[in-house]
């Protein structure tokens, strides 16, 4: 269960509580206009940006005081760059860093999972590839399969969409979702486009500049509440969010 208990923080000078509980197999989705905070809120859970008050709390457990963070959440950034010179193999392997002990070289069982994770992204036959001559959307699923090595229950996704094709957009990364849910882990992520994030939501986090919200997904994104949000029409077409 991952407890967020009136956690206090300053955005662009307005400060901002949130409290929420996400249980095991659950997607919670933010959702905002640019600019309005929602890498901020991903930070802050994160543990990157400083609170203050509240806690984010792991099966009871303050992530704030835990020495194994990196073994329980996973953060998806909403940018990485390319900093080393390495090949995509090498970039999922360094995943595992957090189960490694100081002295310890990665395992077979290591390797295996960083192979494993990269198949699930369609991106095993670029393992040998060099990551800087990876396109955006390679680049992308490679950071994706990064995610998955690193084994946590709880992933904390900022725009994991961002520089994908269609299929990948609605094929994989929903399947990841699901797939990681299906074995009990917890979900937090931001997306743009209100009809891929019902399909997915549990729970919604309205992100702007008059405050955060946060409310099971049927009483979020409603016509009213979603036009008010993004100061644009939407409408719920046949099932479907769409943008009039």
């Amino acid at each position: 269960m991952l407890s967020v208990d009136a956690l206090r923080t300053s955005f662009d000078g307005q400060a901002n509580v949130i409290d929420f509980q996400l249980a095991p197999g659950q997607v919670l989705v933010v959702l905002g206009p640019n600019g309005a905070g929602k890498s901020w809120l991903m930070r802050t859970l994160a543990g990157l940006n400083p609170v203050m008050a509240g806690a984010v709390r792991w099966h009871e457990r303050s992530l704030a005081d835990c020495t194994d963070s990196a073994r329980i959440r996973a953060f998806l950034s909403q940018e990485e760059a390319r900093v080393f010179p390495m090949t995509v193999f090498e970039q999922v392997l360094s995943a595992r860093a957090p189960w490694l002990q100081w002295h310890q070289s990665h395992s077979v069982q290591d390797e295996q999972k960083a192979r494993e994770s990269l198949v699930k992204v369609d991106m095993l036959a670029f393992a040998d590839r060099m990551v800087d001559s990876l396109s955006g959307g390679e680049w992308q699923r490679v950071r994706l399969a990064g995610l998955l090595a690193q084994d946590t229950p709880l992933w904390l996704l900022d725009e994991p969409t961002e520089h994908l094709d269609p299929k990948h957009i609605w094929d994989t990364v929903p399947g990841l979702v699901r797939a990681h849910c299906r074995a009990s882990g917890s979900v937090v992520l931001v997306g743009h486009d209100p009809d891929w994030a019902a399909r997915l939501a549990d729970q919604v986090v309205f992100v702007s500049r008059d405050g955060w919200e946060v409310g099971s997904a049927s009483a979020m994104l409603t016509e009213p509440k979603l036009s008010a949000l993004y100061g644009h029409r939407f409408v719920d077409h046949d099932g479907r969010w769409v943008a009039g």
